[in-house]
């Protein structure tokens, strides 16, 4: 991965919505079972590194599903703390507004 294309993404993300640069985006590394295991692992750090990516990323395989389970499984937590925040900021604007529809 070439930082110079990630850093382009980011800002066409922000160009395209002003709120996609906020979002929580997760890195991910498609295709690991073509090259050898440690030669991939070295890759993705060292692009972590390049990046100074903080947030979550995965290596993944389709072919062999390696990482995939993983990646799914974060997934869904995710959505489910997405909910949760969802609707608790919901529950405080309800009793802000005193609109009864949103509790």
């Amino acid at each position: 991965m070439n930082i110079h294309s990630s850093l382009a993404r980011r800002a066409w993300a922000i160009n395209f919505d002003k709120y996609l640069g906020d979002k929580t985006r997760w890195l991910v590394f498609t295709k690991t079972d073509v090259i050898d295991q440690s030669e991939a692992q070295e890759i993705a750090a060292q692009t972590v590194k390049e990046l100074n990516w903080t947030g979550p990323w995965f290596m993944i395989s389709s072919v062999t599903r390696s990482g995939t389970d993983e990646l799914m499984q974060n997934i869904g937590r995710a959505l489910d703390e997405m909910k949760e925040l969802e609707q608790e900021q919901q529950k405080e604007w309800s009793l802000e507004t005193g609109d009864e529809n949103l509790k």
